[in-house]
Formats: structure tokens, C-alpha cells, sequence
């Protein structure tokens, strides 16, 4: 008779396979990841359908995986799902990071105003949620960056400039609202 390694009802497989995947990723093993990280899903929606807010977690880092190996177009994809679900979830910190990813990978393609966009919602959502934690300000710093380089791209020089020099100047403060600010919190 032929074993299971583990019974698929066994919703914490799905945790197990999540940081086994991290983990593969950190050893550069990518390919590895990806599969671990489907497999992660597959039995997620086995467990608790594809509408978990798990998922959309998973996709993120299923996405940065295939982003980091070049495969663009399924990285905008999973970006794009896991964007979808954060917001129904409220889950803005994966929300900010799977908009800001979808900005770098229209950049990439020159597709300027969906860069610019996905720029300035993932900005949003920072200065929304605030900038007190270190991750939060370092994401808010990375986006912000990145529209200015969208900015510089397209012709608008004083735009990438009005924004770009308050980060050189060591500045914490958002640059859509201005009254939020990382050391004040």
C-alpha cells in the first residue's frame, strides 16, 4: 500500500512548503522555489479555496521568485493576483510590495504610465498605513525612487527632481502627504 509524505487536509503542509520555498529562494535554488511555492497553493486551495487571504502572501513571494528568474510576464501576473487579494483583505504592507514590483516590471518595458501608476498607489498605501516601521520607510524610499526615475524617463525633469532631492537631504516625510513623517511617529 503507498504512503502519502502527508495528508493533504493537513493545512500546516502549507506553512511548511511556504518557508521551505523562502528558504530555497534565499539558496538561490529558484526553479525549486517556484514548484514548492505551487505546491504551497495547490494545497492551500485544496484547504481553504484560492479566495484565502494566504494567497495572497503566497503569490507575492511566488512572484519575486519568477521576477528573480527573469520570467517577467508570470511575475506581472502573480504581482497583479496578489495586489487583488491584498486589497480585498486589507493586507497593506503585501499590497504596497506587489504594487511597487508591478511598477519595476513596467518600467523594465518602458511602459511609462502603468509604472507611474503602480508607483504612486504603492506610495499611497505607505503614507496611508504610515512610515514608522523600517521596512515601511525603506518600500516608501524604493517606490518613491522608482517614480522618480519614471518621472526622468519621460521628460519631466523638475517633477524627478521636486521628489528625488528631499530623499537625498535625508528627508522621512511622504511626498503625497507631506504630513507624514517616519521620526515623528
Amino acid at each position: 500500500e503507498e504512503s502519502a509524505l502527508f495528508d493533504p487536509r493537513d493545512e500546516l503542509q502549507v506553512y511548511t512548503l511556504w518557508e521551505q520555498s523562502r528558504a530555497l529562494v534565499a539558496l538561490q535554488r529558484l526553479e525549486e522555489a517556484v514548484a514548492s511555492y505551487q505546491g504551497a497553493m495547490e494545497l492551500l486551495a485544496w484547504n481553504r479555496g484560492e479566495r484565502h487571504p494566504t494567497f495572497a502572501m503566497l503569490r507575492h513571494d511566488m512572484a519575486s521568485a519568477r521576477f528573480r528568474l527573469g520570467r517577467f510576464d508570470d511575475a506581472n501576473l502573480e504581482y497583479a493576483r496578489a495586489a487583488e487579494l491584498a486589497r480585498a483583505y486589507e493586507l497593506d504592507d503585501f499590497l504596497a510590495s506587489s504594487l511597487h514590483f508591478l511598477a519595476r516590471l513596467h518600467m523594465q518595458r518602458e511602459e511609462w504610465d502603468l509604472a507611474e501608476e503602480y508607483a504612486l498607489e504603492s506610495i499611497e498605501v505607505h503614507e496611508r498605513i504610515g512610515l514608522d516601521l523600517g521596512h515601511m520607510q525603506r518600500q516608501h524610499t524604493r517606490s518613491t525612487c522608482l517614480l522618480g526615475t519614471v518621472y526622468a524617463a519621460t521628460g519631466r525633469g523638475e517633477l524627478a527632481k521636486e521628489i528625488l532631492e528631499p530623499l537625498l537631504a535625508g528627508s522621512t516625510k511622504g511626498i503625497l502627504n507631506p504630513e507624514v513623517d517616519a521620526e515623528a511617529r
